[in-house]
């Protein structure tokens, strides 16, 4: 859910949301 939001956002943003759910 929340990589999707980030996705619509941004795409970069996207990539440092996914390393902190990592």
């Amino acid at each position: 859910m929340i990589k999707r939001k980030l996705n619509e956002k941004s795409k970069g943003f996207s990539l440092i949301e996914l390393l902190i759910v990592v």
